[in-house]
């Protein structure tokens, strides 16, 4: 997402495209949208994030050891205009709203994994009543 620089107010900044779990877990990041939102009426961009880079590498194997699965690599050359280096910077957000991402990244990740398995389930069981309370027509 292009943001704008907290350094210099200036647009164009990246900020990782991560999942809100590679800074703080969820509930955090709704509470930090929630302090933003009424903290001002003006458009202030806002990185919910540690401050504390993390490589793609270290991603895929964390996401690979939760999901207990093999990690495989496939290598490919940066392509023109990828971002080597994107770190968000919190200082902003920590001053403003105030907040201060305090989950890793291992156990937001964790907390994102285990509450979407819940919610996968949730939905497995209402389709199941749906199915046991609307039984479809087999036949004549």
């Amino acid at each position: 997402m292009v943001a704008t620089n907290t350094e210099t107010g200036t647009p164009g900044a990246r900020e990782s495209t991560m999942p809100p779990t590679a800074a703080t877990s969820a509930k955090t990041t709704v509470v930090a949208i929630a302090a933003a939102g009424a903290a001002t009426t003006r458009a202030a961009v806002f990185n919910v994030c540690t401050g504390r880079g993390t490589t793609v590498r270290s991603l895929a194997e964390t996401m690979a050891l939760l999901c207990r699965t093999d990690l495989v690599v496939q290598r490919q050359p940066a392509r023109p205009g990828d971002v080597r280096i994107s770190i968000g910077d919190p200082r902003r957000a920590a001053a403003q709203l105030p907040f201060e991402a305090k989950t890793a990244l291992s156990n937001g990740l964790a907390q994102t994994i285990s509450e979407l398995e819940r919610c996968r389930q949730e939905v497995t069981a209402r389709a199941g009543e749906t199915a046991r309370r609307h039984p479809r027509a087999t036949g004549p």
